[in-house]
């Protein structure tokens, strides 16, 4: 009985270390970020970084992709960990979030203009007002997202799952869709002029999922396709 009790205890210390470590890791982390953001010519590799819960609201953290060294200083946050971080209005603009983890996190009004966000995770995150005009975003994950007066405008979110998103007033003009998952969405105050939505040709992309979308006469959506309203449209009204 006395060896199952010290075990216990010696188990509780290494767990309450290993948080510590954990949240030393996080504050040091979040310390670096912020230092790098000060500086617009600086290298900022922020890749299989843990950054979970991290207040990175308001950082400048953007680069411009047309300029000749721009690689040299667009932050990089391949593969890390961005789970429920506060990105409010920071610039992630030309930015590389490629297989990052930002589920739950809080991007209102963040910028994420041709920022590159293949398969990346922002499942349930908040990106009302969010701008990620020509993004390269193919095969993120943003079901249940809310993406309230969002901006995708000539984003490439080929084979994107938005299933359950919330897109009200939502631009998504010369976006591409084909193979995304647009199933249960409310589309009734979206904008989809210009958006590739489907096949043509020899492409050998899938067309989008539209199951039980919403939609009516002010949505607005490219010449080539409109679907005909599913009758789920009725239970939305």
């Amino acid at each position: 009985m006395t060896f199952r009790m010290e075990d216990r205890f010696i188990e509780r210390q290494e767990q309450a270390e290993q948080r510590r470590f954990g949240q030393a890791e996080l504050l040091e982390n979040v310390r670096f970020v912020r230092e790098r953001s000060q500086d617009a010519a600086a290298y900022k590799p922020f890749d299989d970084m843990r950054l979970r819960g991290a207040q990175l609201s308001g950082l400048r953290l953007g680069c411009d992709r047309s300029e000749p060294d721009a690689f040299d200083t667009c932050a990089t946050f391949a593969r890390a960990d961005l789970r429920r971080a506060l990105l409010n209005r920071a610039d992630l603009s030309g930015a590389y979030l490629f297989r990052a983890d930002a589920q739950e996190a809080q991007a209102e009004e963040a910028q994420f203009i041709r920022a590159t966000l293949a398969e990346a995770d922002f499942r349930s995150a908040n990106l009302r007002g969010a701008f990620l005009q020509l993004s390269s975003a193919s095969g993120v994950l943003l079901a249940n997202a809310d993406l309230t007066r969002a901006s995708l405008l000539g984003a490439h979110m080929d084979g994107a799952d938005l299933r359950g998103a919330v897109l009200d007033e939502t631009i998504l003009g010369d976006a591409d869709l084909r193979g995304a998952n647009l199933a249960g969405v409310d589309m009734t105050t979206s904008d989809f002029i210009g958006a590739t939505v489907q096949c043509c040709g020899d492409d050998v992309i899938h067309p989008p999922n539209l199951d039980g979308v919403c939609y009516d006469d002010s949505t607005l959506w490219p010449e080539e396709h409109r679907p005909v309203a599913p009758p789920e449209c009725a239970a939305w009204k």
